[in-house]
């Protein structure tokens, strides 16, 4: 019985740990998203914006 308890013991602190990684996972990705890709998205943007002008600029010419 003691083993089964220690067993059930663990498990609830295995899945509090995973909820604690996951808590912790979802709050560094919603800073990521809410800091990095704005700036990401600007890069891509110019990059997006760059890239069809050279593209054209040889067509057009």
């Amino acid at each position: 019985m003691r083993y089964g308890v220690q067993v059930k013991f663990d498990l609830c602190r295995l899945l509090k740990f995973a909820a604690f990684l996951f808590s912790i996972f979802n709050a560094l990705n919603f800073i990521h998203k809410s800091t990095n890709l704005p700036h990401f998205s600007r890069k891509t943007r110019t990059a997006k914006i760059m890239t069809p002008n050279l593209q054209d600029r040889p067509t057009i010419e």
